[in-house]
């Protein structure tokens, strides 16, 4: 799978930078920066290409689990390499059978003599699971060991990589990995969501056994909150795209008079129902970012009876609404 042109030399450019490590840690090659600057970049990054955005994103959540929940030895062989974009992470959850009842999954993990597991099914909706960015990705998947109990408590997460890496790091032959074809969408199309297979290929445990949806919701909650930041960033980016347009294209005649006697037409930003679009279009992009970064207070802080209840906002007005 190929990503669109200029995709590669663009990526190659934003690792070498530092970007994909800015809130990693520093011990093995991240930046260290608070989650605060990695929201601010993340509203750029997505206002800029959704699409491209949507690997980092993966990799950064692969990077937070793998920290949170993987061993030393592992850590210090994966980390690195996803700090510096040499290598992509990836979600794997969602079978063609089942969707969100992971409980149904029926990928399996059979242990091997070495302590690594054969992984063998198949998962579909994979953002970034094959593209020409780096050499090497990096799957997190969900799985069932053969004594699993029913249902989620018996799920398990591994980490399984394209290629095998070895004990110092390095990526070797195929794993057993094949994406069976790509998904087809309505947008972010420069985004490869894939159908991955998974062919008896080498995995490792993260984390304990039966326990892995646990984990693997450190990720998906960091997705959750990207995609947040996503809508952000195109919101942002729309409100500049329209109020540009709006200063400088010319028709009707304001109530007000002409902007410019030689020129009877006027900008739209001359009429008082624009205006008021788009500064009510204005102030949503600054309160989702004040939303979004304040944190609320705690149970034990707070001098509010607890069977207060909030007021409720202000309804917009109608005249509003309209335009």
């Amino acid at each position: 799978m190929t990503t669109p042109a200029g995709f590669r030399e663009a990526f190659a450019e934003f690792a070498e930078g530092g970007w994909c490590g800015l809130a990693g840690d520093p011990a093995l090659g991240g930046q260290g920066l608070p989650k605060l600057l990695t929201l601010a970049f993340d509203e750029m990054l997505y206002a800029s290409n959704s699409s491209f955005a949507l690997y980092l994103a993966l990799n950064n959540g692969a990077a937070l689990l793998l920290d949170q929940y993987a061993d030393e030895a592992t850590r210090a062989r994966y980390l690195p390499r996803l700090y510096a974009g040499e290598w992509l992470g990836t979600m794997c959850l969602t079978e063609p059978h089942c969707g969100t009842d992971l409980g149904l999954i029926k990928t399996r993990a059979t242990p091997n003599d070495d302590g690594s597991y054969a992984i063998t099914g198949s998962k579909i909706w994979i953002t970034g699971g094959e593209h020409d960015l780096t050499d090497n990705i990096v799957h997190l998947v969900l799985a069932k060991l053969p004594d699993a109990p029913p249902g989620a408590k018996g799920i398990s997460l591994f980490l399984v990589p394209k290629r095998v890496v070895d004990d110092a790091g390095q990526a070797g032959e195929a794993n057993g990995v094949v994406c069976g074809g790509l998904e087809h969408k309505m947008g972010i199309k420069a985004s490869a969501t894939c159908v991955m297979h998974f062919e008896a290929a080498r995995g490792e445990l993260i984390g304990e056994p039966h326990q892995g949806l646990a984990a693997m919701f450190t990720m998906m909650n960091y997705e959750r909150l990207s995609i947040g930041m996503q809508g952000l960033g195109l919101g942002e980016i729309a409100y500049q795209s329209a109020i540009d347009f709006a200063r400088e294209r010319l028709q009707s005649r304001a109530p007000g008079g002409a902007a410019a006697p030689a020129d009877p037409n006027n900008p739209p930003t001359r009429f008082w129902c624009i205006r008021t679009c788009a500064a009510w279009r204005w102030t949503c992009a600054p309160g989702t970012r004040a939303g979004g970064c304040s944190r609320p207070s705690s149970p034990a802080s707070s001098t509010a009876p607890a069977t207060t209840r909030r007021p409720r906002p202000a309804p917009v007005p109608r005249r509003w609404s309209r335009c």
